[in-house]
């Protein structure tokens, strides 16, 4: 099978390369999965940069989410059956033709959701439904201010909000993505390049500030979300798109009585039952396939063997929707 592979740590479009390996057989309650389409995330480049090389080996191979088709099964595996179309989760890297995942772990797809999109159903939905549900303790009406907000997630998760009657306010860096994001529910969009946060999120919330935060980026940018959020309210830092630490002080946490915390969906993962891994994924796919909620089309596909250029293209600043590869 071909497998999409990194021998050493650096930037991606430099280290990655295609492969021939040996397909998969299944361990004792696995599958196998023929993945058919998979998203270039940013937590997929992450490791292969080296940022977690303390638990990342070599050879490795990216890739935390995808769909496809169960070919194989172990002894006593009957669920998922052979030809039914999963997301093969928490298997090995899913750039490649072929992955073995846990069965108890793998879930079935809608038949009207097509690959392109299905493949997206794991990070983004899985991250904003928890965040929004478990991490925040939001009330219906409170204003929850985002960054990033032209992103994939940002699209996932201002819907998710509308329905759990969230008011959401987006922050981004242009004004590519207003009109779209308003669209879907927005109770403002910020644009950052034409107006000054602070006093934009004052006049949105009749100077009361923010309920909570939710800061993608890291950096400055994050400890300037922070700082738009009304005493006492909470800040969630979930990523680092910036490529730089948050620079939110313990003094500045203390003053504005901030309740600061950090989420990984892996932490999520770890500590949480497969019965109710599962129940949220029922919930996301009856929002997704009833069309309640809808995914971002890719921005554009590329085959295995194109990973290079994939990757360079999903790093593109204001890219609107992911970059699939399949194959």
């Amino acid at each position: 099978m071909r497998s999409i592979v990194f021998e050493q740590f650096g930037q991606p479009d430099g280290v990655l390369q295609l492969q021939q390996s040996h397909q998969p057989v299944p361990g004792p309650g696995e599958v196998v999965v023929r993945v058919h389409a998979r998203p270039v995330n940013p937590s997929d480049l992450i490791p292969v940069r080296g940022s977690y090389r303390h638990r990342t080996p070599l050879p490795g191979v990216p890739g935390y989410e995808g769909v496809g088709i169960v070919t194989a099964a172990a002894r006593g595996v009957h669920t998922p059956a052979i030809g039914i179309r999963v997301l093969a989760l928490r298997g090995a890297g899913t750039w490649q033709e072929y992955v073995r995942a846990p069965a108890a772990c793998c879930v079935p797809v809608p038949v009207n959701l097509p690959d392109r999109l299905a493949c997206q159903l794991y990070i983004n939905p899985l991250t904003a439904w928890v965040i929004l549900t478990e991490a925040l303790h939001l009330v219906p009406g409170d204003v929850l201010l985002v960054n990033a907000g032209g992103s994939a997630f940002a699209h996932v998760l201002i819907q998710f909000a509308r329905i759990l009657g969230y008011r959401v306010i987006l922050v981004t860096r242009n004004s590519l993505h207003t009109a779209r994001l308003k669209a879907l529910g927005a109770y403002a969009v910020l644009d950052a390049s034409v107006c000054a946060v602070y006093p934009a999120v004052m006049y949105w919330t009749h100077s009361r500030g923010a309920a909570a935060a939710l800061d993608a980026v890291g950096g400055e940018a994050g400890a300037d979300l922070a700082g738009c959020v009304a005493p006492g309210g909470s800040f969630v830092h979930y990523g680092l798109l910036s490529g730089r630490a948050l620079a939110l002080s313990d003094t500045q946490i203390k003053n504005a009585g901030l309740q600061v915390r950090g989420f990984w969906l892996r932490s999520w993962l770890q500590r949480t039952s497969i019965e109710r891994y599962q129940a949220v994924f029922d919930k996301i796919l009856t929002l997704v396939s009833t069309g309640r909620v809808t995914l971002l089309e890719p921005a554009c596909v590329y085959d295995l063997e194109n990973v290079r250029e994939a990757v360079r293209m999903a790093q593109r600043p204001g890219l609107a929707g992911k970059v699939v590869l399949t194959g």
